[in-house]
């Protein structure tokens, strides 16, 4: 059983890590799950915002 769930976690950090180089249309196209993409974008929105901070001061 633990080695299952330690399976499905890295399965899903290996897709996480995957998905943080493709656009959301890349990820879309190529049918990943939805929490996958959701992910995607809200960690992609989060790093934009971040790098805000830094242009504006």
């Amino acid at each position: 059983m633990i080695w299952r769930w330690y399976r499905n976690w890295r399965r899903d950090a290996r897709m996480r890590n995957l998905a943080a180089e493709m656009d959301v249309h890349q990820l879309q196209d190529v049918g990943a799950p939805e929490w996958l993409v959701n992910e995607a974008t809200v960690k992609r929105d989060l790093e934009r915002l971040r790098n805000t901070d830094y242009i504006r001061w």
